[in-house]
């Protein structure tokens, strides 16, 4: 691989440039000027090929009507003598040679394309033309050797020149670029000087008075300004300090008035500012809004031990540690209520941040009344149970039409054999009074037997058993479905509470039946699990939201082909939390939004049929309330699986744990 060289000084780079624009010169002259040449010499031998031509054909008329091939050569002899002339040859009107010398082509078939007899010459075509019209061809071969003779001869007297132009031009470059050089050499050092911060320096000599002599004077006179302009600004430096030791001043009283406008601004928000020195258990500022929200005079807060006052006697220690904790993580956020003067409870989300006040450790932040917030949160899962428990109406009331159908069915036979017996009875009591007074009646005992035959009282015996346990059966068919639904839909209370989950998961199945029974079947395994300690109804609303998932996959699957999918319910026990797992035989998660599935509002049903809610709340009823999990497994055309855990001893209490359980 060839060093490529690159010039570093400015002379040998005008040098090398003076040079190629010499050479771009030299070509520009040269190649056309030796084209040019070739084209004439090439020209005059063509037309001396074609007047050969117009003074043979003549005399060849003859040569081509008669076949003559001595008298084509004695037309062909004089021009031997010409050293251009490379070949003569005439040939008839069929193409085949009649007579030649020289170099020519072997015949020349009519309407054919004739190629060049060798490398070097030049072939002209002629028609030897009679009365009758063309009656043969002349070929005139003339060898281009004089044409390269003269070409050459061009090319070296061109090249000389060129070589001597170039010489010339080269030698000039060298000289000026020096030249220039050195004078420019001479201005960059002053300049390097110049930067360095030496203006006390001479001026440079300008030379001759050319565009580099008035660059030259051009820098020495900024030189000049710039020694005015140094000692001008140093003047303005000392000028400068004084000033702005005025402005810091200034600003800094601006600064002092910025704080205030600040604090006037936070006070003037929902958001509650404050700074509370732990070590005091007092606040060494909190924002006027706190009398707004709470009621209690600003003052208040400075007095130690009030904030432990106005919190949930539970919660004390909880929030002591949340505060206790800023110093090793330099922030936190956790909820707690706190009880306003008016006795109400209000909810406060603190945003806490550490930090130094005059050398004491404090804390700085805010707290923003959630109260509302939280309410309605609390109402809308309300009203996702509500519009569950909408949505499933009318299956259960299906559900319980249909045994209060065959209910009303045994109760109008049971009636009607009733009223059959009791006709029985009345003629079998006449027949039994005429044998107790003595008298026995033939008459009575037939209309007895007739009777009895005419209600079919073997029959009544035997359906009217059967009539009774149908009637039970779907009595306790309602009573359950009642009970399910009554169940599902009672409140929770504040606290959470000992729950089976394996009766809520059949409470569950239960009004949920409509949902799923006509698109698959369900399969339970429930094992041996404790009691858990929860919220039952925010549970049940879980497991019922992830059911109606799992009957609408597998609806999507299998659509009206009369095929049924199969749901799988299981429970078990697992440390100390209890693991349920719901799975179906849906068409599984697409990879893509699987991220997404607990999304709120996020849905892939059509409008109407799901509002993206369901998998939201059942995540924050499970991980947020009651510190479990809500994890999924699914392959795509598979199904998927569901597994939510719960803690057996409930969630861990903790300050934003006791705020929303006191607000539930």
């Amino acid at each position: 691989m060839m060093m490529q060289l690159k010039p570093k000084s400015f002379g040998a780079k005008l040098a090398l440039g003076f040079v190629g624009v010499a050479l771009v010169a030299i070509a520009v002259v040269v190649i056309p000027t030796t084209l040019l040449v070739k084209r004439d010499a090439a020209q005059q031998l063509r037309g001396k090929a074609m007047l050969y031509a117009r003074l043979i054909e003549p005399q060849l008329r003859t040569v081509v009507a008669f076949n003559d091939t001595l008298t084509a050569r004695e037309v062909f002899a004089p021009f031997a003598a010409d050293k251009d002339v490379s070949g003569l040859a005439v040939y008839a009107a069929s193409g085949l040679l009649i007579e030649g010398y020289g170099t020519h082509p072997a015949s020349i078939a009519r309407g054919a394309k004739v190629s060049v007899p060798a490398h070097g010459k030049l072939l002209v075509v002629a028609s030897v033309v009679s009365r009758e019209g063309p009656v043969g061809t002349l070929a005139v071969v003339l060898s281009t050797e004089s044409i390269a003779t003269v070409v050459r001869r061009n090319s070296i007297t061109a090249a000389i020149c060129a070589a001597a132009a170039l010489i010339l031009a080269t030698i000039i470059a060298l000289v000026f670029g020096r030249t220039v050089s050195a004078r420019l050499k001479r201005i960059g050092t002053a300049a390097n000087k110049v930067a360095e911060g030496d203006l006390e320096q001479p001026d440079i000599h300008a030379g001759t008075n050319d565009e580099i002599g008035q660059l030259v004077g051009a820098f020495n006179v900024m030189v000049e300004k710039l020694r005015r302009q140094f000692a001008e600004r140093k003047q303005l430096a000392e000028n400068e300090q004084a000033r702005l030791e005025d402005i810091v001043t200034t600003r800094t009283s601006q600064l002092e008035e910025s704080r205030e406008q600040y604090r006037l601004i936070a006070e003037s928000t929902n958001a509650i500012p404050f700074t509370y020195l732990p070590g005091r258990r007092a606040f060494a500022y909190v924002g006027p809004q706190v009398q707004t929200s709470l009621g209690y005079p600003v003052e208040k807060w400075s007095e130690p031990g009030f904030l432990e006052s106005v919190l949930m006697p539970e919660q004390i220690d909880a929030v002591r540690t949340q505060l206790n904790a800023v110093s090793g993580s330099g922030e936190t956020e956790f909820e707690c209520a706190l009880l306003a003067q008016s006795g109400v409870t209000r909810r406060l989300r603190w945003v806490v941040t550490a930090g130094q006040l005059r050398s004491e450790p404090c804390l700085r932040g805010l707290m923003l009344d959630i109260t509302q917030q939280r309410k309605l949160e609390s109402d809308l899962q309300q009203a996702q149970k509500l519009e569950s428990v909408g949505r499933l109406a009318s299956g259960v009331a299906h559900e319980i039409n249909t045994p209060v159908q065959f209910i009303t069915d045994n109760v109008h036979f049971l009636r009607d054999s009733t009223l059959d017996l009791a006709k029985l009875i009345e003629t079998l009591r006449v027949s039994n009074r005429a044998v107790l007074e003595g008298a026995p009646s033939l008459e009575a005992a037939a209309a007895a037997e007739a009777s009895e035959e005419e209600v079919e009282l073997s029959y009544l015996l035997d359906d009217m058993p059967k009539a009774f346990k149908g009637c039970i059966d779907g009595l306790k068919r309602v009573a359950t479905i009642v009970r399910s639904m009554k169940e599902f839909a009672h409140p929770d209370s504040t606290e959470m509470t000992e729950v089976d989950l394996n009766r809520a998961i059949e409470s569950t199945l239960v009004i949920a039946s409509n949902e799923y029974k006509y698109v698959a079947k369900v399969e339970l395994h429930l094992g041996e699990i404790p009691p858990v300690l929860c919220h039952a109804g925010e549970v049940n609303q879980a497991v019922l939201n992830i059911i109606v998932n799992a009957a609408h996959a597998i609806g999507d699957v299998v659509k009206d082909s009369g095929d049924l999918g199969k749901i799988t319910l299981s429970t078990s026990h697992e440390g100390d939390s209890v693991i349920v797992s719901i799975s179906d035989t849906g068409g599984g998660i697409p990879e893509h939004i699987r991220a997404r599935v607990f999304d709120p509002f996020f849905t892939t049903k059509e409008v109407g049929k799901g509002t993206g809610q369901g998998l939201a709340i059942a995540r924050s009823v499970l991980v947020d309330k009651h510190g479990g999990d809500l994890t999924l497994e699914t392959e795509v055309g598979v199904g998927t699986t569901f597994h939510l855990r719960l803690p057996v001893a409930g969630k861990a209490a903790t300050a934003p744990d006791v705020a929303q359980a006191n607000a539930a």
